[in-house]
C-alpha cells in the first residue's frame, strides 16, 4: 500500500469515529432514528453499520401481510431485535411479541433497542436462550460476524 493510500485510510478512520462519536453525543440512550423499510425506528448510533435500511424485503412484506393488530407473534434470532420492533408496532399496544436470542452482546443490543422503540407497540419479551429441534443443553459457536452464531459449527470453524 503507497503512503498516500495508507494516510488517506487513516483520515476516513478517523473521520468515521468522529462522526460516530457526535452522533453518540446528540442521540445519546435515546438511540438515533433509523429508516427501516418503511418505518422509522431508533437504533444504537454505534451499531448502524449492521441495521440496512431494507434487509429481507420478501420477509418484511409477508410480516405486513400477516401480522395485524393483536397478533401474538414469536421471533425466534432477534439479534438486535430490529424485526421484533418491527412485529410489535404492527401487532400494535393489544399484540405480543417473544423474541430469543442466545448470543449475550446481541441480546444486550436487543433490550437497548427495545427499550428505545416501546411507545405505541406490543409489548416484547426478549428470551436469552437457543432454539432447537428438542429440549437440552447445547455449545453455541460465536464467530466473529455477530449475526452467524449458531448451534451447529461451521465447516470452516
Amino acid at each position: 500500500m503507497s503512503a498516500a493510500a495508507r494516510l488517506r485510510r487513516q483520515a476516513f478512520g478517523a473521520a468515521q469515529w468522529a462522526y460516530g462519536a457526535a452522533l453518540r453525543a446528540r442521540h445519546g440512550q435515546r438511540g438515533m432514528p433509523w429508516r427501516v423499510h418503511d418505518r422509522t425506528l431508533r437504533i444504537d448510533p454505534a451499531l448502524r453499520h449492521l441495521v440496512p435500511h431494507e434487509p429481507e424485503p420478501d420477509l418484511y412484506r409477508f410480516l405486513q401481510a400477516h401480522v395485524t393488530p393483536g397478533s401474538h407473534v414469536l421471533d425466534v434470532g432477534a439479534f438486535l431485535a430490529i424485526y421484533a420492533i418491527l412485529e410489535a408496532q404492527l401487532a400494535g399496544p393489544t399484540g405480543r411479541v417473544v423474541t430469543i436470542e442466545p448470543t449475550a452482546w446481541s441480546a444486550a443490543a436487543a433490550r437497548r433497542h427495545i427499550g428505545q422503540n416501546a411507545v405505541r407497540a406490543a409489548p416484547i419479551e426478549l428470551i436469552e436462550a437457543a432454539a432447537g429441534e428438542r429440549p437440552g443443553q447445547a455449545m453455541l459457536h460465536e464467530y466473529d460476524l455477530p449475526y452467524v452464531n449458531a448451534l451447529a459449527q461451521a465447516p470452516d470453524g
